[in-house]
Order: structure tokens, then C-alpha cells, then sequence
């Protein structure tokens, strides 16, 4: 019977392994337990082609996000086509390995931190987000009316609040 062995993602952070070389967290949106609901939500992006001839190909394969992404579709060094600016798969898998229970290495540390919060978010719930606030030393809570993708939905509301944090140090 042959071996089989399971990977299983590190879990560690920079500021946990190593709080000498960090002087303060800034967290945008991004929840200390996270569920695995089973199918990912960035499933989607599968059926995304990689490349295509043209950049309006490509643009136009990726729906609704064609307008996110065209901006940064990428030409392919040999000149045949365009690319997107992530592989499909990688993104699907990324997502994936992120779910589970990262409490203690949120709580693990006492650094200055900022969690930024999108109210409408679709990963981090509002209960869990004040949660984090109230549960880790020397955190600041602040929430901007946006989704998930809290720097695109509001690039100035985010350097804003980032700002502020960081005069704060």
C-alpha cells in the first residue's frame, strides 16, 4: 500500500513568528474564523479562459468583472494574445486553503491594529469583525460602506482610515 500524505496549509503569520519585525497590523476585511461553506464563492472565475487572441476577448469572457479586470489584463511575452492577471485554479485554490479557525493567531499578538471593515461584506460578518475588535489588545475598529474589496469600492475611504492608523504609531 503506498503512502499517501495530505498538505496542509501553514497558518502562521509574520507577526506571530517573528513580532520583532512588526511594528502594526492593518487588517482589511479579513475574518479570524472562516467557514468552509463547502463550494468556493470565487468558483466562478473556472470558467474564465486564461488567455485569449485579443485583449476585448478577454475582457469580454470575464463578464461582469470585465470592467475590473480589463485594466489589468496582461499581454503575453510572446505577443500571440492576452492574459489574466491570475490563473483561475490559483485563485480557486488560494481562497480554499484560507478557511478555518485563525483565532490564536489573531489574539497572538498585541501590536497597534487596524481592522478595516466592509459593512456589506460578504467574508467577514459585522458580529465577528466587532468581535475581533473587542477580543485583541490594542485595536482599532473602523467600517467604510463597501463590499468585501473595501480599496477598490472606496480607494479614498481606505487610504483615509489607513492614514489615520498610521499617524497614530
Amino acid at each position: 500500500m503506498a503512502a499517501t500524505t495530505t498538505a496542509q496549509p501553514v497558518r502562521a503569520t509574520l507577526a506571530v513568528e517573528r513580532p520583532d519585525l512588526v511594528e502594526a497590523l492593518i487588517n482589511v476585511d479579513t475574518a479570524a474564523d472562516l467557514p468552509d461553506r463547502g463550494t468556493s464563492p470565487l468558483a466562478f472565475v473556472l470558467g474564465f479562459p486564461y488567455t485569449a487572441p485579443t485583449r476585448e476577448e478577454l475582457a469580454a469572457a470575464c463578464g461582469p468583472l470585465a470592467a475590473v479586470l480589463g485594466p489589468v489584463l496582461r499581454p503575453l511575452a510572446d505577443g500571440s494574445g492576452w492574459r489574466l492577471p491570475f490563473h483561475p485554479r490559483d485563485t480557486v485554490d488560494s481562497e480554499t486553503l484560507v478557511h478555518g479557525d485563525h483565532w490564536g493567531q489573531w489574539l497572538a499578538t498585541d501590536c497597534p491594529a487596524l481592522l478595516l471593515h466592509g459593512l456589506r461584506s460578504q467574508v467577514l460578518p459585522a458580529d465577528q469583525a466587532l468581535a475581533m475588535a473587542a477580543r485583541r489588545p490594542r485595536t482599532a475598529y473602523r467600517s467604510l460602506d463597501t463590499d468585501h474589496f473595501v480599496q477598490q469600492a472606496d480607494p479614498e475611504g481606505f487610504a483615509a482610515e489607513v492614514r489615520a492608523f498610521l499617524a497614530t504609531l
